[in-house]
């Protein structure tokens, strides 16, 4: 009984152990189940925050579409909204355009041909109603004279003018009237030789000849461009006018409705030009062969005047008290005039000034006359071939009484210069040189091209005086007979040079 009472418990305790076992294995699969559940929910949960990342990816890619799309629809209507501003504005031009070319049809009397003719300050005014004058300062030695002077700036400035003026610092061609008058009433300052950079509208205003650089000229230019009667470098000049597209307006050949010039510097040069042939004279009668110095400007008439007359005095004394005699041709014409009224006015009698002009010289030379005489001054305005006055072969004469020749004309590059041996210029520094015939003496020639400026402030004031009313006129530039005259002579001076 006790054995099976074992086997009872052992078995028993067997069942127990198995159960035991059992419950262990059983709570081993619940915790390996609970494991699986956890996971499998961890992996949930990270699918489930992948899912959410790319969602918020995705919602991120769409907004930077939607803006980019954006972006584009803006600068697309930016776009769309500039190019119908600038056919607007294409549209306005256009119509402005057509407007502006009705008007200067209708103000040009239907005409609009012409156009192609006007210099562009002639335009410009045309448009503006106002007129830009731009006077430079000189690059000729001793060259003191002015076109404008302060007082007629003033009236100008006055009528709605703009006026600039460049400074004149240097001593050899310092203006008669300092900057500052200018200045004072009203127009503007520019730098000495700046005229090339001026406004292209701006009328260019001076005297004498421009810098000889080749370079194109691009502005209307209103001085003496002494190209216009074949003289050398004529069309070298005016070609430069055609590669600037700019234009001449030429002092000399400023003319009215009865072919008179409007303004000219004649009776200071014939008065100037009698004056240095007298001193000249002079000095060959108080010096001898000792060369003749350079000349320089007087302040007014009265000191030139008294300087003459002290020393016509002088000479005559060791001239056995003989006075010159002069013969002046083109005496009736203004620089004869002036040249007339010197000599007399310097003590010359009037016995001894011979006027000669068109009725002493219509049967043409040479003249035999002008060897009896001392001086010779030449004051004609040579328009057209004429046989010479004189000689150098005539200067083979023993008893020759003349030996000073004043050319006041100075066309000494003009293919028929009646006095053929006057073919150089002079200048204020050098005023005179000889020719040497083998018998009778040297005589002194005279050929300074700038006269007037010996007296520069009476020059300036005589001048503008009387070219004055036609500067006024440029405002009417393409109406005004004077500026019409001298723009077609232009055109056909052009077109020659060009042929």
């Amino acid at each position: 009984m006790l054995v099976l009472m074992l086997v009872l418990v052992l078995v028993l305790v067997l069942v127990l152990v198995l159960v035991l076992v059992l419950v262990l294995v059983l709570v081993l699969v619940l915790v390996l189940v609970l494991v699986l559940v956890l996971v499998l929910v961890l992996v949930l949960v990270l699918v489930l925050v992948l899912v959410l990342v790319l969602v918020l990816v995705l919602v991120l890619v769409l907004v930077l579409v939607l803006v980019l799309v954006l972006v584009l629809v803006l600068v697309l209507v930016l776009v769309l909204v500039l190019v119908l501003v600038l056919v607007l504005v294409l549209v306005l031009v256009l119509v402005l355009v057509l407007v502006l070319v009705l008007v200067l049809v209708l103000v040009l009397k239907w005409e609009p041909a012409r156009l192609r003719k006007m210099p562009l300050p002639a335009l410009g005014t045309l448009l503006t109603n106002t007129m830009h004058l731009w006077l430079r300062s000189e690059v000729k030695a001793n060259e003191h004279r002015t076109a404008l002077t302060p007082e007629a700036c003033k009236e100008l400035l006055g009528e709605g003018y703009t006026i600039t003026v460049e400074r004149s610092p240097e001593a050899s061609t310092k203006r008669i009237y300092e900057d500052s008058d200018y200045e004072a009433v009203g127009c503007q300052l520019a730098e000495s030789q700046s005229w090339p950079s001026a406004p292209k509208d701006a009328i260019i205003v001076g005297l004498k000849e421009l810098p000889e650089d080749g370079s194109p000229l691009e502005h209307t230019h209103l001085y003496f461009g002494h190209c216009y009667k074949n003289q050398g470098g004529w069309k070298d000049l005016l070609k430069r006018f055609h590669a600037g597209n700019g234009s001449l307006l030429d002092m000399e050949f400023l003319t009215n409705d009865q072919g008179r010039r409007v303004a000219a510097f004649g009776y200071m040069a014939g008065f100037a030009g009698s004056f240095s042939a007298l001193d000249v004279w002079c000095h060959r009668k108080l010096e001898g062969d000792k060369p003749y110095g350079a000349l320089s400007a007087y302040p007014n008439e009265d000191e030139l005047l008294k300087y003459s007359r002290a020393r016509i005095e002088a000479a005559a004394a060791k001239n056995d008290g003989r006075l010159p005699r002069v013969l002046v041709i083109g005496a009736l014409g203004r620089c004869g005039n002036g040249a007339c009224d010197f000599a007399t006015r310097a003590g010359i009698p009037e016995a001894n000034v011979l006027r000669w002009d068109m009725a002493e010289t219509k049967v043409g030379g040479p003249f035999n006359e002008l060897l009896d005489v001392d001086i010779f001054v030449n004051c004609i305005y040579l328009s057209q071939p004429i046989p010479p006055f004189i000689t150098e072969a005539m200067l083979e004469k023993e008893d020759r009484a003349l030996s000073v020749v004043c050319d006041v004309s100075c066309d000494t590059s003009n293919p028929h210069n009646p006095i053929p041996f006057a073919n150089k210029s002079t200048t204020f520094d050098e005023p005179t040189y000889q020719v040497k015939p083998k018998v009778g003496g040297p005589v002194d020639v005279i050929t300074i091209d700038h006269l007037p400026t010996l007296l520069p402030k009476e020059s300036s004031d005589r001048y503008c005086h009387d070219l004055l009313p036609s500067i006024r006129e440029l405002k009417n530039m393409d109406s005004n007979p004077v500026w019409q005259r001298a723009i077609k002579l232009f055109e056909e001076k052009k077109a020659l040079a060009l042929a």
